[in-house]
Formats: structure tokens, C-alpha cells, sequence
């Protein structure tokens, strides 16, 4: 919902008339003094040197407007796809919240959130760039396919002798910190290997060590739900803390090109719009999968909710694992279809879009004071600058 708020404002444009400063009728009794040859001469040298910054800093002056805002009608005629885009989003975003806050079973709840899921995909279909329908399909599908079955792990890892005798025994301090800041350092890991070693691979090929890794890293897993680690002498800790490390790891090598390839597929002049749109769609399929991962816990009667004696409830949880480790591989069959070829090191063109995107530009641009017009006098001074 925020960002779908943050897509529909950023099409609210100022329109307000530019502001001139009248000057102040002077009193009859008392003239305003005129100002010394040094000061305004001062003052006019502050004014060039400010300029100056300003031009090396590739700023470009703009007319000062006055406080009230209103909606452009020339930037929501040019582009009303993704106007109507953002409003069906921030739509969908209700309909989740509802499903949140109402009393609906699990599998309905669940039903629900993969509909309005898949509907948003189709959204981007008619209203959006087919490339930018592309790769929000597989972001969406991708994080969808992530089913959340954390709740589980919670109580799994930290119930006490008396509800689970063969668990972990994870005091709570150690699952909240340990667990979470270990894999928060293993994410800067994973950005500088991604700098120093995937920047020069394609799209296709960075997004196919992610799956993999995630596949195998749930495997794994399992054998600590199943407890086989401890038949070979390695304690929970070092074996949890190291798989939560390397699939943050993991999770930093997906995020980074995800993040790359939606900038490049951003049209120009509308970059903010469109990357809030694909960010939120993305987060969305999170929260779609956690409905899913609800429901999975549900069938399997994975249900722990820190009662004594409830060990049985985590007997099918490897199961569940098990489950989701082989949903991570979908990813896999949808890249050759939906990620496009390219670099993260060089822009990705396609004519059809930028041939699009200049004539709604043209639209737009029909004054000087048009968003695009400002864009444009950016590039120039900043090459100038350059």
C-alpha cells in the first residue's frame, strides 16, 4: 500500500503558478533605506559563486512554485497505464490486508492471496512495457514460490526441555541475535562476491546460482529436523547459524541483480513509478508466500504453538521442508522465458520501449517547466559538467 501511495503521489505534480515576489509599498513616512555599493556588491558575488557550485553540481534552476498541489493531467494522460497500474496494485494491497484481519480459514486465506497474486501479474500484461510484464512475472512467481514456514522454526529451535525433549533448546536471546546478525554480516559478503565475481555473467546466468544453492541449503535442513546431525557429532549451533549464513549469502546474490535489472527496465523519465511498482509487486509475492506457507504447515499438522509436550507436532515438518526446497527449483524453468539476456555493467535497451517512452515524453514535454524538459536540462548540464 505504501508503495503504491508513493507511485500515485509521484504523479501529482506542482502546478501552482510560479511565485512572484511583489514589492513592499513603501511608507510615506519612512523610506527603505538603499543598500551600500559594498553590500550589493557583496551580495552579487555570493549569488555567482552559488550559480557556479550549482553548475558544477549539474543543478538546474527552477522557478520557485507556490505550496499547492494539484494533479497533472498531462503526465496522467501520457501515462495512465501505469496510473491505473498503481491503483489496482494498491487494490490488491486492501484485499491482502483484509484476508489479514478478517476470521478466514487458512486454506481460504491462502486460495485468495494466490488469486489476487496471479492477478496482478496479469495486471502489468495490458497496462505495462511487455519486458517490464516479463520480469515482474518472475519476480513475483519467484517470491510466491518462497513459501514462509517460519513460525514453525521459531517454536521448533527455542521450546524448552518440557515442550519439545529432543529440540534444540534455543534460548530466545541466541535465535533473535545470534541468528540474525551472523547472517547480516554474510550479507556483505555476498554483495562484494557478487562485485567482484558475477557482475561480469549475465542476467540468466546470476539467476541461476541462487535456486540451486536455496535447494540445497533446505536439504540441509532437514537433517536438522530430523536431528541426523547430532548421530554425527555436529552440535545445532554451528550447523544452524552456518546454513542461515549462507542462504543470506545466498539471498544478497539474488537481491543485488534483481535490483540491477529493475533499474535497467525502468523507461526514461519514469523511473521512480515504475521501480516502485516492480519493488512492491515483489514484496507482495513475500507476503503471498507466507499465506502459502501457512497453509502447507496446516496440512501437514505442523501447528506448535509452545504447549508442553508437543513434540509430535514437528514430525512432518521435514516433510514441509522437503516441499519447499523443490518449489525453490521453479525459478530455474522461468528464466529462460521471462529474464531477459544482458549485463548488469551495461544498460538494457529495447527500441520498442524507448520508441514508447519518447512519444509519451513528447505529450508531456509541451512545456518548459514539464517534468521531461527538467530531465533533459539535467543530462545536458551534467554532461556539461562531465
Amino acid at each position: 500500500i505504501c508503495f503504491s501511495g508513493v507511485i500515485i503521489m509521484s504523479l501529482v505534480y506542482p502546478m501552482g503558478e510560479p511565485t512572484q515576489l511583489q514589492p513592499a509599498s513603501e511608507p510615506q513616512h519612512s523610506p527603505q533605506p538603499q543598500p551600500q555599493p559594498q553590500q550589493a556588491q557583496h551580495a552579487q558575488y555570493q549569488s555567482q559563486e552559488e550559480t557556479k557550485q550549482e553548475e558544477q553540481l549539474g543543478h538546474v534552476a527552477e522557478q520557485r512554485r507556490s505550496k499547492c498541489f494539484s494533479v497533472n493531467s498531462d503526465i496522467i494522460h501520457a501515462y495512465s497505464g501505469y496510473f491505473v497500474l498503481a491503483s489496482l496494485v494498491a487494490g490488491a494491497s486492501l484485499v491482502l490486508l483484509m484476508i489479514i484481519l478478517g476470521n478466514f480459514s487458512v486454506y481460504t486465506s491462502a486460495l485468495v492471496a494466490y488469486v489476487v497474486g496471479f492477478a496482478v501479474i496479469l495486471m502489468f500484461q495490458p497496462l505495462a512495457h511487455k519486458r517490464i510484464f516479463y520480469v515482474n512475472a518472475y519476480f513475483m512467481l519467484h517470491s510466491m514460490s518462497h513459501l514462509g514456514t517460519s513460525s514453525a522454526s521459531f517454536y521448533f529451535f527455542t521450546d524448552t526441555p518440557e515442550q519439545y525433549p529432543n529440540g534444540p533448546h534455543f534460548s530466545k536471546m541466541f535465535y533473535t541475535t545470534s541468528m540474525s546478525l551472523v547472517p547480516c554480516v554474510f550479507v556483505l559478503v555476498g554483495v562484494t562476491i557478487y562485485n567482484l565475481n558475477l557482475r561480469n555473467y549475465s542476467f540468466r546466468t546470476i539467476f541461476l546460482f541462487p535456486p540451486v544453492i536455496s535447494f540445497v541449503l533446505s536439504m540441509l535442513n532437514i537433517v536438522v529436523y530430523k536431528r541426523w546431525n547430532l548421530a554425527v557429532g555436529i552440535r545445532d549451533e554451528f550447523f544452524v547459524i552456518g546454513s542461515e549464513a549462507v542462504q543470506s549469502l545466498v539471498g544478497a546474490l539474488n537481491y543485488v541483480p534483481m535490483t540491477l535489472l529493475t533499474s535497467h527496465l525502468c523507461p526514461d523519465g519514469l523511473e521512480a513509478t515504475v521501480f516502485a511498482l516492480l519493488a512492491g509487486s515483489r514484496n507482495m509475492g513475500m507476503t503471498i508466500g507466507s499465506f502459502g506457507g501457512a497453509a502447507l504447515l496446516h496440512f501437514f499438522g505442523v501447528q506448535p504453538q509452545g504447549r508442553p509436550n508437543e513434540g509430535a507436532e514437528f514430525d512432518n515438518l521435514w516433510l514441509v521442508c522437503l516441499i519447499r526446497s523443490f518449489l525453490h527449483l521453479i525459478s530455474l524453468a522461468l528464466i529462460p522465458f521471462l529474464i531477459p539476456e544482458g549485463h548488469p555493467d551495461k544498460r538494457i535497451h529495447y527500441d520498442e520501449l524507448h520508441v514508447e517512452t519518447e512519444r509519451k515524453s513528447s505529450s508531456v514535454s509541451s512545456s518548459s517547466s514539464s517534468p521531461s524538459a527538467l530531465l533533459a536540462s539535467r543530462r545536458v548540464a551534467s554532461s556539461q559538467s562531465a
